[in-house]
């Protein structure tokens, strides 16, 4: 598979999405997921509800979500990576609307909005969750997920090995092992059509 550039970092509190391909999206799952028709469905959050004035949203979580190394992911979690990311200065995810995040018990999470917003859920919806036992400076460079999928290998500037996260929640992966290579879009049709790459991100001019 080839889906772009090589990424700078493997951390979904810096960075929601590469190249629109949403590699991330395999090492974490996030809260919520928008469907085909553009319907939010629940993810590792298996239900939500909102407040009358639209300030308070109440997010449920799974209680069967594994990060990798074993370790449950629960509303702690949840509430570290919000307010990482509401806190911090180089995430890309747009979260200026929320003012914070608790945990209220391990499988509730609350989000304290500065402003009703309903762009928050598909925020959410691109937003990998990270462990916060195991979260610092080289997280980016050694993930610890709960998606589908785990990191096996990366080369910079290559390509990165995910292998199928035996412990994940859903339905198991149909691909037990991805590579994905970074290259850029000529190359990219160059590399399908020799067979070198299954499924390649090009432009619509070069396809």
């Amino acid at each position: 598979v080839q889906i772009g550039p090589n990424p700078e970092t493997i951390d979904p509190a810096l960075n929601s999405a590469i190249d629109g391909a949403n590699m991330l999206i395999t090492f974490f799952e996030p809260l919520l997921i928008v469907d085909e028709n553009n319907t939010v469905q629940p993810g590792q959050a298996e239900s939500y509800d909102v407040s009358e004035d639209g300030l308070t949203w109440t997010f449920h979580i799974r209680e069967d979500v594994m990060f990798t190394d074993g370790v449950p992911l629960t509303a702690e979690d949840v509430a570290f990576t919000i307010n990482g990311i509401v806190n911090g200065e180089a995430a890309e995810a747009d979260l200026s609307m929320v003012d914070e995040a608790r945990a209220v018990d391990a499988t509730t999470c609350e989000i304290a909005m500065k402003r009703p917003n309903n762009a928050l859920l598909y925020t959410l919806a691109v937003m990998g969750i990270v462990p916060a036992h195991a979260y610092g400076p080289d997280y980016g460079e050694h993930p610890i997920g709960s998606g589908r999928y785990m990191l096996e290998q990366w080369d910079r500037g290559q390509q990165v090995i995910l292998r199928a996260n035996p412990d994940y929640y859903g339905d198991a992966p149909l691909m037990d092992r991805v590579v994905v290579l970074f290259m850029e879009e000529d190359a990219s049709l160059a590399a399908a059509q020799s067979g070198t790459a299954y499924v390649a991100y090009t432009s619509a001019a070069l396809a």
